[in-house]
């Protein structure tokens, strides 16, 4: 199985998001999956209280036939997919050949106030957050498909969405990793800043940072092409290395 072709990659999207927001990467490596978090289409009873450890439980249960070679799968997450990603590999390690964080940050998340707004329906929130997580020259077309994504969530599973991400404190938990990462960050990411995503990549030793000029925190969206060379050589490099280790 081609890592080069995505063998083995999972797509995590993020808060809000559904597997649409990987469309240009599941054309560049075409083995890959992009599956759709809980409650995206059908009632989901757990959505306030799964937290990112439920997530990844969920996901597990759904994509055991999803592998790299040996097993383990290349997990590839935006922002709250990049904690259920990391929390995945440090519960289930075995599980797991690499990460690739995108958009993934140290700061405290949404506001509980903006949550709140959410949930009520407030249509004004959902503008705020398209707003804060599109860098400055995104399309105007962009900026409208991303309203109607999240108009397509319920407010329940988004706010749970957004708790979840807040609750997850990827500073304190980076340092455990023992294997290949690599971080995507937009240069004007306004949610998950440069900064933090340098200082994550600072704790685990060997790990790559790739900074995305042009783009906010939606870097896979507005920069497609600069997203997807990080991505492959990242793929094609870790495909190098696991050949050279085989026997």
């Amino acid at each position: 199985m081609s890592l080069r072709l995505g063998g083995g990659l999972l797509l995590l999207h993020g808060a809000g998001g559904r597997p649409l927001v990987w469309q240009n990467q599941l054309l560049a490596f075409p083995r890959s999956r992009a599956p759709a978090l809980p409650g995206r289409d059908t009632p989901d009873p757990r959505a306030a209280d799964r937290g990112v450890r439920g997530y990844v439980e969920a996901l597990r249960s759904d994509l055991s036939g999803i592998q790299a070679p040996g097993g383990r799968r290349v997990l590839a997450g935006h922002s709250l997919g990049g904690a259920i990603a990391l929390r995945w590999a440090l519960d289930h390690p075995g599980e797991v050949l690499a990460l690739i964080l995108i958009g993934v940050g140290t700061g405290p998340g949404i506001a509980p106030e903006v949550v709140a707004e959410v949930e009520s329906g407030d249509a004004g929130a959902l503008e705020r957050l398209a707003s804060a997580w599109l860098g400055g020259r995104a399309p105007r077309r962009l900026r409208e498909k991303s309203m109607e994504l999240l108009r397509r969530t319920p407010p329940e599973v988004l706010a749970a969405d957004l708790r979840a991400a807040a609750g997850f404190d990827a500073a304190c938990e980076t340092g455990e990793l023992d294997l290949p990462v690599l971080f995507i960050c937009g240069e004007e990411d306004a949610v998950a800043e440069v900064g933090q995503s340098r200082s994550l990549s600072s704790r685990i030793r060997g790990s790559a940072l790739e900074v995305i000029a042009g783009a906010g925190h939606m870097v896979m969206l507005e920069r497609p092409a600069e997203t997807n060379a990080a991505i492959g050589r990242f793929l094609e490099r870790l495909e190098s290395e696991t050949r050279e280790g085989s026997p």
